[in-house]
């Protein structure tokens, strides 16, 4: 386990009065397969399915579609409980950390809070020619990036992290005038939100007040990133390398040897790092300074990673429509899931560490089991959920 401590920084930040409010979830993506397992209701998207979110127990799945349906499905029970019509593309969903509302991002800048348990509307903002990309969990609110174009000058666009209250759907915080496409992450234990741009990394309270960032010369602007649960360390990624960073340093670690553009993940508790290279992947122990190097697996060309709660399996997804578990310790592959014959986007465990989301670009969703066994299935419009 990792220990440190804070400094501040101060950014462009706007404020107004701290929110009340539940937990999102972001998990922007698009589905298809060859499953055996499909849900028993008539209710089907309409058009290609583009979203997709998890409850925390894996026991509830939202899917959205490019023709603004989203739907809930009972995984248990392999049948929906309900639709929502949003009249435009699906862009990003989240359910709160007790699972009882539904958040929709659009792409026509409508932010919409569904509940769970009727599918109907909660409460609903709409800001005109704005892109909704992202939602991020909290637990009293939410962290929302937008896209913002110029009137005078279409291809000029620049961004911005909005917090939210789940509750109202208020804006009680703003971070404005990104260059840069920043990416959110949230660390669950502590509820700090990190986002980054192309120039620096940087950490915010969950009420929207500046903590620290990190700057340097990042080739490229910063691609990737990843943060502990506890916030206290995360792994960032650019052209030139990888880099390591105890959250309360002004300082990064370059790890050695590994190119910038690979995936990136670390455990939640901070101690391991994965970061894939060349279809390679390196896994790190953060509790020596500099990281060490521990193991090294051969797998497929990678898309995304992620570790189990307990930083005990490496969740891996590939190129060629397969995604493997490894065993940390040992290396081993302990399941193999096949999924599709397509890139598979999307991979990410539950938060209890019994479920998988999977999706790929042809259009394929998929929930299994922690064993690897494929629980429930949905294919896109035409033919639609089988």
């Amino acid at each position: 386990m990792l220990l440190c401590s804070c400094s501040r920084t101060t950014p462009n930040l706007t404020t107004e009065s701290p929110p009340r409010t539940p937990v999102f979830r972001r998990c922007g993506v698009e589905v298809d397969d060859e499953g055996p397992v499909a849900p028993r209701t008539g209710i089907s998207h309409s058009g290609i399915i583009v979203a997709a979110a998890m409850n925390g127990s894996g026991s509830l799945l939202a899917t959205g579609d490019d023709k603004g349906r989203v739907i809930l499905w009972d995984v248990e029970l392999r049948e929906s409980r309900g639709a929502a019509e949003l009249h435009s593309q699906v862009s990003a969903l989240a359910f709160d950390r007790l699972g009882r509302h539904i958040y929709a991002a659009t792409h026509g800048g409508v932010t919409q809070a569904l509940w769970a348990a009727s599918m109907r509307e909660a409460w609903s903002t709409h800001a005109e020619g704005e892109f909704v990309i992202e939602i991020s969990p909290l637990d009293r609110s939410c962290a929302l990036v937008t896209t913002i174009s110029d009137q005078h000058s279409p291809y000029s666009v620049s961004y911005e992290v909005r917090f939210i209250s789940a509750d109202t759907g208020s804006v009680y915080a703003s971070v404005a005038g990104i260059r840069g496409e920043p990416l959110v992450v949230v660390a669950d234990a502590s509820q700090r939100v990190m986002f980054r741009d192309s120039q620096a990394a940087r950490i915010y309270t969950s009420l929207g007040h500046a903590e620290r960032e990190l700057t340097g010369d990042f080739a490229g602007g910063l691609s990737r990133m990843s943060v502990s649960s506890t916030g206290d360390c995360a792994v960032l990624s650019d052209n030139s390398g990888t880099r390591f960073w105890r959250t309360d340093s002004s300082r990064a670690t370059l790890l050695p040897r590994l190119p910038g553009w690979g995936a990136i993940t670390i455990s939640s508790d901070g101690y391991y790092i994965a970061n894939e290279s060349d279809g390679d992947i390196y896994i790190y122990r953060t509790d020596t300074e500099p990281p060490q190097q521990v193991m090294e697996l051969h797998g497929p060309n990678v898309l995304a990673m992620d570790f189990r709660f307990d930083g005990e399996r490496l969740l891996v997804s590939s190129v060629e429509g397969t995604v493997m578990v490894y065993d940390v310790r040992t290396g081993h592959v302990l399941e193999r899931m096949r999924h599709g014959h397509r890139e598979v986007q999307l991979a990410r465990y539950s938060s209890t560490g019994d479920r998988v989301l999977t999706w790929s670009v042809d259009g394929w969703t998929g929930v299994w089991s922690g064993d690897g066994a494929l629980i429930f299935d949905l294919k896109p419009n035409p033919p639609g959920p089988r």
